[in-house]
């Protein structure tokens, strides 16, 4: 009897520090696929010596942070030549680099947080070094889930911040805090989603407020002026082309209190749990979870057979 069914591998877990986030994410995509009508093993990656499922027609990347974000799993699955969702492994690079694709940002005239980068052992800049006043955000160059970072407001606490963020990566940027309103923005194909407002209740969008459900609310579509969610929106499309990233990608932003809008980073392989932004974003577009999940792996399997 020929098989009919779509055989999916979803890899989730990973060993980088989002490893909890991920193995959440890779648990609501197989069930999403499951319920679309894909057969779903899920494959828990704890070390780069992962086996494949016979039979796997495409591979679902829930990975986030390194060895997921990085490009280095997506190296490993196109010299296999085996399908898979999300974007190649240059795009990946480049994103999860947020030096480099900062870097591409200014070249392509979007607008984002002016900073210095520091590399390998370069000391803490003292405040009155920086090209901008207190306060600023530290944080790690190749690190998700706003692990690492801090909100420097007093110069004594410079040196504490880089110094965490290095325990991440040794590349590490000290920018200028954007004060005012945060906002992202998903790209599903060559579509930008509606934009999300996001509201901590207390404090910032770290990790805990990111990952407790409750502690943050999101307003979606974003209470805006119809040209400016239409402005962050074309922002948003407009950074994952520069990036060259392919099917999925999601924004954030800051809007500050005279309306000039600010890029920060571009996540390829954005979260799929319950507090996750872009499944919310697709939801106010009309698609269903497992829609989005399903459109993922049907993307992926066509330009499979495009190479082949």
């Amino acid at each position: 009897m020929k098989r009919t069914e779509i055989q999916v591998a979803v890899l989730k877990g990973g060993f980088s520090r989002e490893r909890a986030v991920s193995l959440r994410t890779g648990a609501a995509a197989a069930a999403a696929l499951r319920s679309s009508g894909c057969r779903v093993e899920e494959v828990d990656v704890r070390h780069r010596r992962w086996r494949l499922p016979a039979g796997t027609d495409v591979v679902f990347v829930a990975l986030h942070g390194a060895y997921g974000e990085d490009g280095e799993l997506q190296d490993t699955l196109e010299k296999r030549g085996l399908p898979f969702t999300g974007s190649d492994a240059a795009a990946c690079r480049r994103a999860f680099d947020k030096a480099a694709s900062k870097a591409r940002f200014r070249e392509a005239g979007l607008a984002t947080p002016e900073g210095i980068v520091l590399r390998g052992r370069e000391k803490a800049p003292k405040a009155e070094e920086l090209p901008f006043s207190l306060p600023a955000v530290v944080k790690p160059a190749r690190e998700g889930s706003s692990l690492g970072v801090r909100i420097v407001r007093a110069a004594s606490e410079l040196p504490t911040a880089v110094q965490i963020a290095r325990r991440s990566d040794e590349i590490v940027l000290v920018e200028r805090y954007i004060p005012g309103r945060e906002f992202t923005v998903g790209v599903l194909g060559e579509k930008a989603l509606p934009v999300i407002e996001i509201c901590p209740k207390n404090g910032w969008y770290d990790y805990r407020n990111k990952y407790t459900v409750g502690n943050t609310e999101y307003r979606v579509p974003a209470p805006l002026r119809w040209n400016l969610r239409k402005k962050i929106q074309n922002f948003g499309l407009r950074a994952h082309q520069v990036l060259g990233c392919r099917d999925i990608s999601r924004a954030d932003f800051r809007l500050d209190e005279t309306g000039e809008i600010y890029l920060l980073e571009v996540n390829t392989i954005p979260g799929m749990t319950k507090t996750s932004l872009l499944p919310k974003a697709a939801a106010a577009a009309g698609i269903a979870f497992p829609k989005l999940c399903r459109t993922l792996v049907e993307c992926a399997l066509n330009r499979g057979k495009i190479l082949s």
